[in-house]
């Protein structure tokens, strides 16, 4: 049994492989993907009606995600932090992200989208979950 309902995530990796292995697990539990691989077209992939939930790398080919992260936020759809490194302010910017440390396996994404999955279906807002970070 899948833990999606036709919900799309909107992933946005820099890395290919690891891009492609997230949308893989997420179409195995019955979730629907678009992956995006740079800041620009994240930026114009972050419309509120093109995607349920975000996993998002901190780190885009050089490029800080701060700007998608703040999008993400405006739009009160739930999304994580999917990254190797944390930067400090990246809880006092966003309290409440959920933070999941890279490398990460099946397992651990499960638990992510799971909590976003809830975050979205009780109608918390983007980043209500408590402070955690996942390694």
């Amino acid at each position: 049994m899948g833990i999606g309902h036709a919900k799309r995530v909107l992933v946005v990796q820099d890395n290919v492989l690891v891009a492609k292995t997230m949308g893989e697990v997420l179409s195995r539990v019955g979730l629907s993907s678009v992956i995006i691989h740079n800041l620009a077209d994240a930026m114009i992939e972050a419309e509120p009606g093109n995607f349920e939930i975000a996993l998002v790398d901190m780190n885009l080919r050089g490029e800080p995600a701060w700007p998608l992260l703040a999008r993400l936020k405006e739009s009160g759809k739930p999304f994580a932090v999917v990254t190797s490194f944390a930067p400090p302010e990246l809880n006092a910017n966003f309290p409440g992200l959920l933070i999941a440390i890279k490398p990460m396996g099946v397992k651990m994404l499960k638990s992510v989208v799971r909590k976003l999955l809830v975050q979205l279906e009780s109608g918390s807002p983007a980043g209500a979950s408590t402070s955690e970070a996942l390694a």
